[in-house]
């Protein structure tokens, strides 16, 4: 790793703290949010080490995590504001912000201070993501594997 990378790496690891440190967002919801984003980009480094570590913390199972990566928001597992959840990342993904009606659903269950944190939690992961993704991180072996995959 280069010096370069290795200051980014930390200068990134510095501003990722913010989102966990006077949050304003539930940590399940701030936990699926983060998982669902790292599945739409296909990024099994961020998506694996957020499955070990915040899933636990945040009361997400192994199984919702791989649901998250396997399914859509429309699995009947996921409580009717994880689906307004889990389709405003997909729609954030998909067009980079949310429509009017979106933004009033996500408002049943998050104030409007949450739902800018929101936004800037997503944009913050698909950013982490693109760049492991461009670095071609190996999953480490204290992550969870991406579903389907071996070992």
């Amino acid at each position: 790793m280069s010096a370069a990378t290795s200051r980014a790496g930390r200068q990134a690891g510095k501003l990722g703290e913010a989102l966990y440190v006077d949050t304003k967002l539930p940590p399940r919801v701030r936990t699926v949010a983060i998982l669902r984003i790292c599945a739409l980009v296909g990024c099994a480094y961020e998506w694996g080490g957020q499955a070990a570590f915040w899933g636990p913390i945040a009361g997400v199972s192994d199984d919702e995590c791989d649901a998250l990566v396997t399914g859509g928001a429309d699995d009947p597992r996921w409580t009717a504001a994880e689906r307004v959840l889990i389709g405003a990342v997909d729609e954030l993904e998909r067009s980079g912000s949310w429509s009017d009606t979106t933004w009033t659903a996500l408002g049943l269950s998050l104030d409007d201070e949450q739902r800018m944190e929101l936004l800037i939690a997503v944009g913050w992961y698909r950013t982490i993501c693109t760049l492991c993704n461009g670095l071609a991180l190996p999953v480490e072996g204290w992550m969870r594997r991406w579903p389907g995959s071996a070992g």
